[in-house]
């Protein structure tokens, strides 16, 4: 699985739906050069290097809003909104845990408003997984903001077509949902190869489609692990009640066999 944190090239995005929060860049240091600081890492961090316990399997996050939503929200959508200095504060955490990957889904306008330069500016990178009836609507993404995420250096992801469970669709429901991933890569500019699954919801027959339209990666909500460059990846669903340090916990080894055994009846159902 390729690193989710290469480091994109620097750039402020131009403002489409409000203003990308303006940062002032810091005088040039003139004076003598100073010792660097080790980096602050949380207690899960220290004990992990201590022990010799380094993750040897991607933790991934799942986050959706940040800051206000702009548009009406589905019930109880709100609980994974988080604030904006919430967000950063994570990824300043985040950036010295090369293995936790970040995704954002639901496309909302939040994701160039707040993400994007966020991200850049901690030097991280993130999937955006979007639905394509939402792009050009109100609170969402536009389709110039969304050919900014790309070329900035974001990957783009489906998220479907009109954020419906997928488990519970008949087969032509299904397959327009698959299809989506062309109208989202064809307003991008940019190759679409990855899915995340809206609310989580899939089956081995979603599964299958998701393989025969050749999507390279696909994503749940089923938390746990899985090994780098595993097809079928869980994520973590980051709430607003979520501190850095919550997630810096979760985010090394400790192996749950109830969450791998769900994952399996999913797959297998």
């Amino acid at each position: 699985m390729t690193s989710m944190h290469t480091q994109p090239p620097q750039r402020t995005p131009a403002p489409l739906h409000a203003p990308a929060p303006q940062r002032t860049p810091a005088p040039p240091n003139t004076s003598a050069p100073q010792p660097v600081r080790p980096a602050r890492v949380g207690p899960a961090h220290r004990v992990a290097v201590r022990s010799g316990r380094a993750p040897s399997h991607p933790f991934n996050l799942c986050f959706h809003g940040i800051g206000t939503p702009l548009r009406e929200l589905e019930p109880g959508e709100e609980e994974f909104w988080v604030g904006v200095d919430q967000f950063e504060q994570m990824l300043a955490m985040i950036r010295h845990h090369p293995f936790i990957n970040i995704t954002i889904d639901d496309s909302n306008a939040s994701d160039f408003t707040y993400a994007l330069p966020a991200l850049l500016d901690h030097g991280l990178t993130a999937t955006f997984f979007v639905v394509a009836e939402r792009i050009d609507s109100p609170g969402a993404l536009s389709s110039t903001a969304l050919q900014e995420l790309a070329s900035s250096g974001m990957r783009i992801g489906t998220h479907g077509l009109a954020h419906r469970p997928w488990r519970d669709l008949r087969d032509h429901g299904l397959e327009a949902e698959m299809r989506a991933a062309r109208i989202i890569a064809e307003i991008a500019g940019a190759p679409v190869r990855e899915a995340a699954c809206p609310f989580g919801s899939y089956d081995r027959r979603v599964l299958g489609a998701l393989r025969r339209h050749g999507l390279r990666r696909v994503y749940t909500v089923d938390r746990g692990r899985a090994p780098y460059g595993a097809w079928l990846q869980p994520r973590y669903t980051v709430c607003k009640g979520d501190t850095p340090a919550d997630l810096e916990q979760l985010a090394y080894p400790q192996h749950n066999w109830h969450l791998t055994a769900r994952t399996l009846v999913k797959r297998l159902r």
